[in-house]
């Protein structure tokens, strides 16, 4: 008996994850948590993107460490946003899991997200792609 095909692999789901690696060339890309989707979205984007030769970290951050330092910490770039728009970035792509922060730890990644989405729209060339996954609710982040 063989295995069941990867899900992310289906047409639908395929569909949905060329929306997300578009979308990232932009920057920035919230995921909203979605308990009817199949298991496995990070690790399916981590695959694209090394696939694309990409350089992929991923992040599950704590509660009070601000975004930034956290983004940078994964690169070894300047805890700004400056620094992580930086043209050494370009082709690299960091997967954040916010589904384990409580909303009041949201609060820091919202703004961040926010400023970092405004300074994107600015620039010609965006270094660093960010991917939030797990948010519960796009008001909250």
């Amino acid at each position: 008996m063989s295995a069941p095909p990867d899900p992310w692999t289906l047409p639908s789901a395929a569909a949905f994850l060329d929306e997300i690696e578009a979308a990232a060339e932009g920057g920035l890309v919230l995921v909203e948590e979605d308990p009817t989707a199949p298991a496995g979205l990070s690790d399916a984007l981590i695959q694209r993107f090394r696939q694309r030769d990409w350089v992929v970290e991923r992040l599950c951050p704590e509660e009070a460490a601000p975004p930034a330092a956290c983004l940078a910490a994964a690169f070894g770039t300047a805890h700004t946003i400056e620094g992580l728009q930086s043209s050494a970035l370009i082709d690299h792509v960091i997967l954040v899991d916010l589904s384990g922060l409580v909303t009041s730890a949201l609060h820091s990644w919202r703004v961040f997200s926010e400023r970092f989405y405004d300074a994107c729209q600015q620039r010609q060339t965006i270094g660093l792609a960010i991917i939030l996954v797990g948010v519960r609710d796009t008001g909250s982040i």
